[in-house]
């Protein structure tokens, strides 16, 4: 059973929508595996951004908001490495 709901915010579709045909069920695949455990010793915490915790696959890096209160993942960026980080 899973315990979060994965909402993907406008910027994180649009992101995804971007990414090469060939790692958008790479990336998709990874992110459902984040309802089970947010926290999971692949997931690192970004520095500098409070709150924001980020998912490596392959080339591309997912950055996300838990939001244990309601039991929901928000998925706010979805980038290669080299853009990932630019607020």
């Amino acid at each position: 059973m899973d315990s979060f709901k994965i909402y993907y915010r406008a910027s994180a579709e649009r992101d995804l929508r971007r990414l090469p045909r060939q790692a958008i069920q790479t990336v998709v695949d990874a992110i459902n595996q984040l309802k089970k455990a947010p926290f999971s010793p692949k997931t690192v915490k970004v520095k500098g951004r409070e709150g924001l915790y980020r998912l490596r696959v392959g080339d591309y890096r997912v950055i996300y908001e838990v939001l244990t209160n309601s039991g929901l993942i928000s998925i706010t960026r979805i980038r290669h490495r080299r853009e990932a980080y630019r607020f």
